[in-house]
């Protein structure tokens, strides 16, 4: 039997992004490092593109428990209205960001389709 899951997706080929355009686009990135036990991060984590990372750069395990120690969603939802409640400015945001960029330049070069990264 042939292999051609690789025809159904897309190949990555994006060029890595610099810190400021990963920065506005990194919200969907930063879900592999969303809580342990929640659906999106345990699924992004099972992927592959982070597996692989991970095996080659043990180092990854501890910036990721760092990375999902934080909440790098800038607003809630109001259960009773629905509506966004947007968060006063965290002053840990720049570094925190800088180091979800570390991850993702760790991460990046494993990167084989499209549906790879989520950024």
């Amino acid at each position: 039997m042939i292999d051609n899951s690789d025809e159904v997706f897309e190949k990555y080929d994006k060029p890595l992004l610099a810190y400021e355009e990963f920065v506005q686009r990194c919200s969907n990135f930063a879900s592999f490092f969303a809580p342990i036990g929640s659906m999106v991060g345990d699924m992004n984590r099972s992927k592959p593109v982070y597996q692989s990372c991970l095996a080659d750069h043990p180092e990854l395990a501890a910036l990721a428990a760092e990375l999902q120690a934080y909440d790098f969603y800038k607003f809630d939802i109001d259960e009773k209205t629905g509506r966004p409640i947007i968060k006063p400015p965290d002053p840990q945001r720049p570094v925190m960001l800088r180091k979800l960029y570390d991850a993702y330049l760790l991460i990046r070069p494993y990167a084989k389709k499209k549906q790879d990264l989520p950024i």
